[in-house]
């Protein structure tokens, strides 16, 4: 059996061998003229094709004009129109090479104080110069197919200022603190549209974003949480987001004065020390910023002064940006009080 289908397959091979080299061969010969015919039998199909009448159904831009000052869409219609149109397919083809800002189809609404519901088909049936085709197109507009109708209401045009804010918050790892406000640049936005929309908005809101265990300063470009309703328009969509963060560090502050405040007039009052120091923690930007100057430390003479006391933790009032006071060195100041000063 296998003999016989060894020889089934060897006459096969004999019989279509032959047969590719003929076809080859045909191929081959005059192959100009073949070429030359091949091309002339497509021009003659184009020609036919091109120079037979079609109807089409296009999607084609609707532009709105003469919206009266002062107002605008109260909702936003349909960027497109479907129409219909007959034409050679050659037609066509002159449409779809031309400037796509030459075909439109306008809507005027001169005429329009509030709303109006416009039959789209009878509305461009009766105002053919509102279809906009390129010159030389050949096209004939049939009819709209979508939408029949369309509604138009305007609204009061407003435009107001409203700040951005987040709702995310930023974790910092442990050793580290946020050293300055979060920045957020810019820190408002214009948001423009009908007034019904517009009032109803008093911030916007960043998109929530996650930062947890952070160790070094944030720094993100972050999409703001834009009005779902898309007649409003937001002059900016990203917003810059900055938070400083550094390494939490201990800093001795020497020589800062004690002052002596709600002193009586017939009283002299003297503090020993007069000056005392402070060893207290902040972020390392921040006590690199640190002066004496900066912090209040003070003795309140009619808030304090007991006569069978001689010293006193004075009150200490620190800048922002310092976490925490982790010695006061002295602890105590000696307040001596001279008194009945006589004239």
């Amino acid at each position: 059996m296998k003999i016989k289908s060894n020889n089934n397959n060897f006459f096969l091979k004999l019989k279509i061998n032959p047969f590719f080299k003929d076809l080859k061969d045909w191929f081959l010969t005059d192959l100009k003229v073949k070429i030359f015919g091949l091309l002339l039998s497509i021009i003659i199909w184009l020609y036919i094709v091109l120079g037979n009448v079609y109807i089409h159904s296009l999607d084609v831009p609707l532009e709105i004009i003469n919206i009266e000052a002062g107002k605008t869409l109260k909702e936003e219609i349909p960027k497109k129109v479907i129409a219909e149109f007959s034409g050679k397919g050659s037609n066509f083809i002159y449409l779809f090479l031309s400037s796509k800002s030459s075909f439109k189809f306008i809507l005027d609404l001169q005429n329009i104080h509030w709303f109006y519901n416009f039959s789209l088909r009878q509305y461009f049936l009766n105002n053919p110069e509102k279809i906009i085709l390129p010159r030389s197109s050949g096209l004939k507009f049939n009819k709209i197919v979508w939408p029949d109708s369309l509604l138009i209401e305007l609204d009061k045009f407003e435009s107001i200022k409203i700040p951005v804010r987040t709702k995310s918050n930023i974790e910092t790892a442990s050793g580290y603190v946020k050293t300055s406000p979060l920045i957020i640049t810019p820190d408002s936005v214009v948001i423009s549209g009908a007034s019904t929309y517009v009032n109803q908005y008093k911030e916007i809101f960043i998109e929530n974003f996650r930062s947890e265990n952070t160790n070094t300063s944030v720094e993100l470009i972050a999409r703001l949480d834009l009005p779902e309703h898309s007649s409003l328009n937001v002059n900016y969509k990203k917003v810059k987001v900055f938070q400083r963060i550094e390494e939490i560090s201990e800093k001795v502050i020497s020589d800062i004065p004690v002052k002596i405040i709600n002193g009586d007039k017939i009283s002299e009052i003297e503090l020993s020390p007069s000056k005392i120091s402070l060893k207290v923690s902040a972020g390392i930007g921040v006590l690199q910023q640190l002066k004496p100057t900066d912090f209040e430390i003070f003795f309140d003479y009619q808030k304090s002064w007991d006569p069978s006391k001689t010293f006193y933790e004075p009150e200490i009032k620190t800048p922002d940006g310092v976490l925490d006071v982790l010695n006061v060195i002295p602890t105590r100041v000696n307040v001596r009080v001279f008194r009945e000063r006589t004239h």
